[in-house]
Parts: C-alpha cells; structure tokens; sequence
C-alpha cells in the first residue's frame, strides 16, 4: 500500500505532478491534432484518451506528422522521460528517488514548454511546503510532523536506512544524500 498523499514522497509527487499536468497536456495533444489533421482528428485515434499516459503516448506516436514542426525537440525528450518513468511505476518496477526527481524536473519543463506560467503554478503546489509532515526519505518510515524538524536526532540514532555508525556522520550521510530534504521553498 502506499502512503498518503500528505507525505509527500518523491512516488506521491510524482504521481501529483503528473496529474496536475494532464489539462495541459491533453489541450496540447487536442490542438497539435487538430492543426494537423482537421476538425476530424479524434478519428485518427485507436481509443479516446484518459489519462496522462495516453496522451504522452499520443504525443510521441504522432510526433512527425504534429508536433515537430510547431514544438521544439526538447518536447519530445520530456515526453519520453516522463512516459519511461510513468510506464515503470505503473507497472509497480523499482523507480529511484534520482529518477523521480528527473522525472518531475521534466513534467515542469514540459509544463513550462505547453502550458506556461499557469500550468508551472499547478505543478508547483505538488511540492511539500515548509513545515508540512513529511517522509523520512531514507527509511521511509519516520513521519516528520513539521518538515524538517528532527531530521538530526531521528538520522543520528533512529533511521534505519543510513549505514554509517558514528551519529554525526550519519547526519552528513543523511545531508549528503537527501539535499532535496531541506529544500522546501
């Protein structure tokens, strides 16, 4: 089971990201259709599309005959990073946290490229603000209930997903590979 949307994993970000892009992207998909095939361009598709990964898969199928020549490339490389990590979490494969992170570096890209300042505003209210419960990311267990509040204690004693043994460099074990943590502006 995973865990609620309140603890702002980087999986529930990801999954929020990705849902707050789907206006965008199916106004992008519909109108590039439509300027490329005529008022008729729901014909040309197998089933009509639901989710954000339909319209990802829209977007790249169709890519040549309507988008190329009115999206810059950039387009196409976010689509396909964000369809790769979509389909693997989907499909329940091991997704990284570095992974996740590129992944919703390129939905915001992408959100910028399609939808501007509007659908960046969107992508943006997926991120944890400040003093929000969180996730410790490295046990994935410990719920922070003022992020990040007790990070130090928690890693230096408590987390079981730190190898070191010293507790202050497991503090920096922790700094080092969780940066994101303590950036919640």
């Amino acid at each position: 089971m995973s865990e609620p949307m309140s603890l702002h994993s980087l999986e529930n970000m990801f999954r929020c990201c990705l849902k707050a892009l789907l206006p965008f992207l199916r106004e992008f998909v519909y109108s590039h259709l439509q300027r490329c095939y005529g008022p008729r361009y729901k014909e040309r598709l197998v089933r009509q599309p639901t989710d954000a990964s339909a319209f990802l898969g829209i977007a790249i199928e169709h890519w040549g005959a309507a988008f190329r020549a009115h999206a810059p490339a950039e387009v196409k490389n976010h689509l396909f990073t964000i369809k790769e990590v979509r389909n693997r979490w989907a499909h329940d494969e091991n997704v990284s946290d570095e992974e996740y992170r590129h992944a919703i570096s390129a939905i915001r890209l992408l959100a910028k490229k399609i939808g501007g300042d509007k659908a960046i505003a969107a992508i943006d209210d997926c991120s944890p603000p400040p003093g929000k419960e969180c996730v410790c990311p490295a046990c994935k267990t410990k719920i922070f209930k003022r992020c990040p509040w007790g990070w130090d204690a928690h890693a230096a004693y408590k987390c079981s997903g730190l190898t070191e043994t010293d507790p202050e460099a497991r503090k920096n074990e922790f700094r080092m590979r969780f940066p994101d943590f303590f950036r919640r502006d």
